[in-house]
């Protein structure tokens, strides 16, 4: 029995001990530091081991897919604390990563401004009676929401000048004009 013991310490110890053929980088304490600072490069360290089973790789290889969302998100970090990027919200997603952030012009919107007030529409007559100021129908299936229309008949003769403007529609200002 104690040869037995005997046998199994002297398996264990040799493997905690590092032959002198591995180099330096494959150590364990290297390999791991390694694959925290520069995962790819230890990824490929560790595929190139020698005396690594594949599904001690396959592990590695999950873990290291774990640690690159919170290391992309720290050297993400660490580029903008230092102002190489920065990090701007556009109405998407989420946050775009850019080289500049984008100022507004307020120039433009201001001219656009202008422009559009220059080009309004001057005030129509007040209607002739109350059931043309309010709208009797403003649903696309009808009235009673069956698909038939019966109110006023549908105007197909529209004036020579074209169908009257749209006041509800303007031209957005550029970049400005988009939020």
């Amino acid at each position: 029995m104690a040869l037995m013991e005997q046998r199994r310490a002297d398996r264990m110890e040799e493997e905690f001990l590092i032959p002198e053929e591995i180099p330096w980088y494959q150590t364990p304490f290297f390999e791991r530091l390694i694959l925290l600072a520069l995962p790819p490069v230890g990824l490929v360290l560790a595929y190139r081991h020698p005396r690594r089973s594949l599904w001690r790789k396959v592990l590695i290889t999950l873990l290291a897919l774990l640690w690159l969302v919170p290391y992309a998100a720290m050297w993400i970090g660490a580029l903008t604390v230092v102002g190489v990027i920065g990090l701007e919200f556009q109405g998407g997603f989420g946050p775009s990563i850019v080289r500049a952030p984008t100022r507004p012009n307020y120039a433009v919107v201001a001219e656009h401004r202008r422009r559009q007030r220059e080009d309004a529409v001057a005030p129509q007559a007040a209607p002739a009676s109350l059931a043309q100021l309010r709208p009797y129908w403003t649903d696309f299936r009808g009235p009673r929401r069956d698909g038939h229309y019966t109110e006023q008949p549908v105007l197909t003769d529209w004036p020579l000048n074209g169908p009257p403007p749209l006041t509800w529609r303007c031209r957005a200002a550029g970049a400005a004009g988009r939020s």
